[in-house]
């Protein structure tokens, strides 16, 4: 409902579900980050405060390092 025009034009972009569209135009990391919003609970390093953190809200756990930077932030299973 809140799409771009250019996305009601061409109904290529639009999907059935959130998961439908995040599993065809986001793959391997980026599905999870599509389909949480609020994070998706993996590991990156915070170069700000040297050290691994967890992406999500900063305050809602105790490694939540604030949501990564979808471009620049490489994001892991694990902290090692």
């Amino acid at each position: 409902g809140n799409e771009p025009t250019y996305m009601k034009i061409n109904k290529a972009w639009v999907s059935e579900s959130l998961e439908k569209c995040c599993s065809r135009f986001y793959s391997g990391w980026n599905y999870s980050k599509c389909m949480n919003l609020q994070g998706s609970g993996l590991w990156y390093v915070s170069h700000l405060n040297g050290k691994c953190v967890t992406d999500c809200v900063e305050g809602n756990g105790p490694t939540c390092g604030g949501l990564a930077n979808p471009t620049s932030d490489t994001l892991y299973s694990n902290p090692k």
